[in-house]
């Protein structure tokens, strides 16, 4: 498991992997929240979708997914002021203006 450090000031913040895309948004209250925003057709990014009465319209093939069936995800992670450590098996790369 490789352990990488996230700035929390970038919100929301998409991270990929080599199998999913993950969005970390933090509540009001300081609470850290992690959803798989994946497409399960063909695995397209959700947060780059158009959202409209909870139904997410996928960028790439324009399947809908309800935004209530998300998963949300368990992974591991320790918060230090305004970073965020995270494990995760594997890393590619942050997604800016997720």
């Amino acid at each position: 498991m490789l352990i990488t450090a996230f700035d929390l000031s970038a919100r929301p913040l998409l991270i990929k992997t080599s199998e999913k895309y993950i969005q970390i948004t933090q509540s009001s209250l300081g609470e850290i929240h992690m959803r798989d925003m994946t497409c399960s057709h063909r695995g397209g990014p959700l947060t780059h979708g158009v959202e409209v009465n909870g139904v997410i319209t996928c960028p790439w093939h324009r399947l809908r997914t309800e935004a209530c069936k998300l998963k949300t995800l368990a992974i591991p992670y320790v918060r230090h002021r305004n970073y965020l450590w995270i494990g995760l098996d594997t890393f590619e790369r942050v997604i800016p203006n997720a």
